[in-house]
């Protein structure tokens, strides 16, 4: 179990108490400096947060390293309707990681929608699980075949226990998804392949506050907070640093005991006071409206440590300041037992807000591509070839008029997009490019001054 805590950044309501590392068989590494991650799945990867929010942790937490992040996700898609994407969407890429996750279109929703069962209904409720786990096998070892390693991410709950959610409950859902979820598990261990389980502590999460809302108001698409729990859980299971970076100092010594993760020079006593130039190695994580409803939710704070420690400063209150400028005042007991700068509005915290915007853009220039990549699809089952627009145009109109009223307007416009888009694919990838660049030029760390002045 992992120990946090929070300090000095006042009182949060955590409602969970999952606090330890993610079931798993085996856990999946850390990225390193080079390596690219594609996340393979459907619209929960395809329109989602969480990959991004994982790509931003390590801009921030690792900004010395250069990690390419794909989005691979579409919407609407099954493991066995992906498996023919495999290589033109995953592949392609030549990744070093792929995290798969699917399971919320394949369990077959329309047979969870009451607990009252027929045999008709337990035939189809075991005939889609079963071809879930034969699509789940064969994406493994296409995965493990073309030289990466595929992280088994078990699904996202769907959302049968929320409360005044104006949708309708398919009150049995979440329990064939955990039985995906065991799947799951259960071909990662056989496959001797990595596996990540979100399911279980997010469900338990859903459990027990049925106000949380963490599948969204449809029970199944999370929203950006939702997103960041999902991150946390994986971040969790790549057991990666919850330190920033640590620093204590002895006042009465006049001397610095412990650096992590960083450096300080230029260390100067005057008058009960204490300024220093501090390096990190790190940035904090930024805080951000779905950041503070996420820890409301989980403890994101506690992978989120930036702490300076003064021990046996005089009593009283001590201003702080970082390059000249005010972020909190902290009295002598508090910095004795450490104050956690992360979230505070310091110059790094807002370089770390920088760089969330650019992650940002960066998911907002892949949502195009993704859409024709959805679209592409449709065109790869029928055996026809995007480049033959008139053909492919030809049976798109065919295939629309053939959608249900429910998705209809939907794919109307998905259809109207991708038509759109498809004669700016250079642009589109270029803009891409550019976003991810972007990010890779906003990490960068840079000394700064900080002095703990003492209140009269």
């Amino acid at each position: 179990m992992r120990n946090w805590k929070i300090i000095a950044t006042g009182g949060l309501l955590i409602l969970s108490e999952y606090f330890g590392p993610i079931y798993a068989q085996n856990v999946p590494g850390q990225f390193k400096d080079g390596e690219k991650a594609v996340f393979f799945g459907d619209s929960i990867t395809h329109g989602g947060w969480y990959e991004y929010y994982i790509q931003l942790f390590y801009a921030t937490r690792f900004p010395y390293r250069k990690i390419q992040f794909e989005n691979a996700g579409v919407a609407g898609a099954t493991a066995t309707g992906s498996l023919s994407r495999i290589n033109n969407d995953v592949i392609v890429h030549k990744p070093d990681w792929v995290y798969i996750m699917f399971g919320m279109n394949d369990v077959g929703r329309d047979n969870y929608r009451t607990l009252q069962t027929d045999q008709k209904i337990m035939d189809a409720r075991s005939g889609s699980l079963k071809i879930y786990k034969s699509s789940m096998d064969t994406t493994i070892k296409k995965i493990k075949d073309s030289g990466a390693v595929p992280v088994i991410v078990t699904p996202s709950p769907y959302d049968q226990y929320g409360r005044n959610i104006n949708t309708e409950n398919y009150t049995a859902c979440n329990d064939g998804l955990a039985k995906c979820s065991e799947i799951a598990r259960t071909l990662a261990a056989e496959n001797k392949c990595l596996v990540a389980d979100i399911h279980t502590p997010i469900t338990e999460l859903m459990i027990k506050n049925t106000e949380l809302k963490l599948a969204g108001m449809d029970r199944v698409h999370p929203d950006q907070a939702g997103h960041m729990v999902i991150a946390y859980y994986i971040l969790q299971a790549q057991k990666v640093p919850e330190l920033v970076s640590e620093i204590v100092i002895d006042s009465a010594a006049m001397t610095v005991d412990k650096t992590e993760k960083c450096s300080v020079e230029n260390l100067k006593f005057k008058d009960g006071s204490v300024k220093f130039t501090y390096s990190p190695m790190a940035l904090p994580f930024p805080v951000s409206s779905e950041y503070s409803k996420a820890n409301k939710i989980i403890p994101w704070e506690s992978l989120n440590q930036e702490i300076i420690q003064v021990k046996n400063f005089p009593a009283g209150d001590y201003r702080l300041l970082t390059d000249g400028k005010e972020v909190g005042c902290f009295s002598a007991t508090q910095f004795a037992s450490g104050v956690n700068i992360a979230p505070l509005t310091t110059p790094r915290q807002e370089r770390s807000a920088q760089i969330r915007l650019a992650v940002i853009a960066k998911a907002d220039a892949d949502r195009p591509l993704r859409g024709l990549v959805q679209v592409n699809c449709i065109l790869w089952d029928a055996k026809i070839s995007p480049a033959d627009i008139p053909t492919a145009d030809k049976y798109l109109d065919e295939w629309l008029a053939k959608v249900g009223e429910q998705y209809k307007k939907y794919y109307t416009n998905v259809i109207k997009s991708y038509r759109g888009n498809r004669n700016i694919l250079q642009y589109l990838t270029k803009k891409a490019k550019e976003a991810q660049d972007k990010i890779f030029e906003l990490q960068k760390l840079e000394p700064c001054l900080i002095e703990i002045i003492r209140q009269n």
